[in-house]
Order: structure tokens, then sequence, then C-alpha cells
């Protein structure tokens, strides 16, 4: 008989002891499953860098009697241009102007879609509200290889020229003019039609 309320009572601290220790896991949630867990204030933002994801998908050349199409942008390219662009539309409005014109000898970046101004205006911090309002979008970006201080926009519908003197595209010159074109597909060649030649694709 003793060894039978020695049992029950074994039993019954057993049970109890089952029964605190399921009730911590079934009725507490565990630290991992709490909401407070993912709540880390020591989290930093990490923003990714805009200009390596707002690329042109190629870059046309036409400088001298070369005329190449570059599908990446092993020279840093872009890289410069974005330089010369901070630079433009940064400069005075009254340097803004829509033309038919394309200049001679060019390097003209071209993306798959328009692109609204505003993402390159608000990503170079760009005070000159001018720029949105007679740009608007962003199709293709051409330097102008012979005027150093002249850029093209083409934005859809019309070409918008930019002039000024803090643009200094020299330095996309020297990159251009350091291209081995002899080594780059070419695209045209020259034709000879009376006293002109022009490039046929």
């Amino acid at each position: 008989m003793l060894k039978v309320k020695i049992k029950n009572i074994l039993l019954f601290v057993m049970i109890l002891i089952c029964l605190y220790l399921s009730s911590n896991v079934w009725l507490r949630l565990p630290e991992f499953l709490s909401p407070d867990a993912y709540e880390d204030d020591d989290l930093e933002e990490t923003e990714a860098d805009i200009w390596k994801i707002l690329r042109p998908v190629k870059a046309v050349i036409k400088y001298g009697e070369n005329y190449t199409v570059l599908y990446s942008d092993k020279a840093g390219l872009w890289q410069e241009a974005l330089k010369v662009l901070n630079d433009a539309f940064n400069g005075p409005s009254g340097a803004l102007a829509e033309t038919a014109a394309f200049p001679a000898e060019y390097l003209k970046f071209d993306f798959n879609t328009n692109i609204p101004v505003e993402i390159f205006t608000t990503h170079m911090e760009t005070e000159n509200h001018s720029i949105n309002e007679t740009v608007k979008n962003v199709k293709n970006v051409i330097i102008d290889l012979k005027n150093n201080n002249t850029i093209y926009i083409y934005n859809g519908e019309n070409n918008i020229r930019i002039s000024n003197e803090q643009i200094n595209t020299k330095r996309l010159t020297d990159l251009v003019a350091s291209i081995d074109f002899q080594t780059k597909t070419k695209y045209s060649i020259g034709e000879k039609i009376g006293d002109e030649t022009i490039q046929v694709p």
C-alpha cells in the first residue's frame, strides 16, 4: 500500500511538471515567434546606387570617320557622362532650347524607354526647375564631341540643346578618342556621293 501511495504521489508530481512545461511551450510564444523580435532599431537603411541601376542599354559613337555601338561600359563613358549631365542640369536656365539640329560627332546613350527627368534631377539635387518643365523625359543623352560646352537630350519628341560654360565634355571626348575603333565592329561605311561622304549602314 505504501508503494502505491509513493507511485501515486510521484505520478501526480510528474503530471504537475508536465502541465507546467507544456503550458510554457503552448501558452506562451517562443521568443523567435514574437512580433517584437523582428523590430530592430539598429537597422541601417541601405540605399541602392541609382546610377548602377539606371544605365543606358547602348552607347552609339560617331567620331571622325568611325561609327560603332558599345553595349558595355568598360571605358567608363556613362560615369563620366553623369558628371557632364550634373553640370548641365545645374547650369543657368537660359541655356535650354529645342532644336532639330544634331551634332556631327557625338556619343549617344540610348535607354529602352522614356525616363522621367525628375529621377535625374532629384538624385543630382538640381535646383534648376526649368529642366523638369522643358525636358520632361530622357530617351537619349547625346554628347557633342566637337563642342565641349553642349549636350543634347532627346525626350521622345524633341531634341533639347543644353549649352553653358559649366559643361565640359573634354574628358568624354578624350575617352572616345582613346577607343581603338579598328577592333570594334563597324556599323556603317562611308559612301562617297558627289562631293559628300555619307554614312551608309
